[in-house]
């Protein structure tokens, strides 16, 4: 973790020189922010400001919560028997001519 947020840092400074003053926010899961205040608690003792790291500001953003709902959502909404309710996936396959739409869809 501590070499991404280096990394960050060093692409920020060279973006913008007075980013120092600025707060970086980084949107992430539980762990992912966890991580990150560690790595802002260990780099705390250092002199140099760029390395203490406390330009960044974590954000629990709920990623995994929004895919489940999404998920749960075309649960309900691709059921094959509801073909002919407007507004369900299956009827806006048949409207679109679409067969090929599938429930998941690959991780990047």
């Amino acid at each position: 973790m501590q070499e991404i947020l280096d990394i960050l840092t060093i692409t920020v400074k060279n973006l913008d020189s007075g980013f120092l003053d600025k707060k970086i926010l980084v949107f992430s899961d539980q762990l992912t922010e966890s991580r990150i205040n560690s790595a802002k608690v260990l780099s705390n003792p250092s002199t140099i400001p760029q390395l203490q790291l406390k330009h960044f500001v974590p954000l629990i953003s709920d990623f995994h919560a929004c895919m489940n709902f999404g998920d749960a959502i075309y649960k309900v909404l691709a059921n094959k028997s509801l073909g002919r309710i407007p507004g369900t996936l299956p009827s806006i396959k048949t409207f679109l001519s679409r067969t090929n739409i599938k429930p998941k869809i690959a991780d990047c």
